[in-house]
């Protein structure tokens, strides 16, 4: 599921966000997600879980040049992380760098084939 941008209006609320599913407390949990994890992440620098969950938060803030920031780390990590390559995949996607989401993609197939099913 991709997301459209969100843009904050002068107050810091949301604009269209009706069409994005995310409304403020939304966009707060997902900030706390990101600050969290942040936070986790000086103490445990080589938590593949801790950036996979923040590169997800900022995937859906649309943030995607820091997501793919945070699924290389997990891929340097554990190059076998079909959850990686698959968000990589997404995220290059929404930034229309297809030929490498594609690359993402087949990586995320050959790992695990069933990570790309859309059953799970």
């Amino acid at each position: 599921m991709f997301r459209h941008p969100i843009s904050l209006d002068e107050r810091g609320s949301l604009e269209g966000r009706a069409g994005l599913g995310l409304n403020d407390a939304d966009l707060h949990r997902l900030e706390e997600t990101i600050a969290d994890c942040t936070e986790a992440i000086r103490l445990d620098p080589d938590s593949r879980r801790l950036y996979l969950e923040r590169a997800g938060a900022r995937a859906r803030l649309d943030r995607y040049e820091e997501a793919i920031s945070d699924y290389d780390r997990v891929i340097r990590l554990d190059p076998d992380s079909a959850a990686a390559y698959l968000g990589r995949c997404h995220a290059k996607s929404e930034l229309g760098m297809h030929e490498e989401a594609i690359e993402d993609f087949d990586q995320a197939v050959r790992l695990d084939p069933a990570s790309t099913s859309g059953d799970g």
